[in-house]
């Protein structure tokens, strides 16, 4: 329905959107308003559990989401791939490495957004595929917020880098070679 509107220039046309990957997506909104300046999206936010169900319940029209959120009724298209590093803070014992191995963080402490969140599900599925549960001592829901908990020696994040943009010059991003983590 909502294509056959749109072809027929519908001006009143609403997505309803869910997110929880937050960096790219005003690029991604602009270019598409630029294209379609008729669409009007209605966002909200949410833990992985929470937009699926507001997937299957039809409360949305679809999500983008890190990782993707897969379900017998959900189709899932991925948009892009990025690497996962893991970042520290300058000063930390392995600030100088070039690469990292994630085995060799078991028994650091992390820093990561509440279970529910993508970016915690993946930081607990790769850690598991290296062999260990992390040691969360600092859980948040705000992600913008996670680099300034690593400034600030707190831990470390395995995050993926969506932009370059304000990024802040005093942490280490080191790409993980095993496991594979995108």
């Amino acid at each position: 329905k909502r294509e056959l509107l749109d072809l027929a220039g519908n001006k009143n046309l609403q997505v309803s959107i869910a997110i929880n990957a937050f960096s790219f997506m005003p690029k991604l909104f602009k270019e598409y308003l630029e294209a379609y300046p008729h669409v009007h999206f209605r966002q909200t936010i949410g833990t992985i559990t929470k937009i699926q169900r507001k997937l299957e319940n039809g409360e949305i029209d679809l999500s983008i989401s890190v990782p993707p959120i897969q379900g017998e009724n959900i189709e899932y298209i991925p948009l892009i791939t990025k690497e996962v590093f893991l970042i520290v803070p300058q000063g930390h014992r392995l600030a100088s490495y070039q690469s990292i191995d994630l085995k060799e963080v078991a028994d650091e402490p992390f820093i990561s957004l509440k279970e529910g969140y993508g970016l915690r599900d993946l930081t607990e599925k790769y850690c598991s595929q290296a062999g260990f549960t992390p040691k969360i001592a600092f859980e948040g829901d705000v992600a913008a917020s996670l680099l300034d908990l690593v400034d600030s020696g707190l831990g470390i994040l395995m995050a993926p880098v969506f932009t370059e943009i304000d990024l802040p010059q005093n942490l280490v991003f080191l790409p993980i070679r095993e496991p594979i983590c995108k």
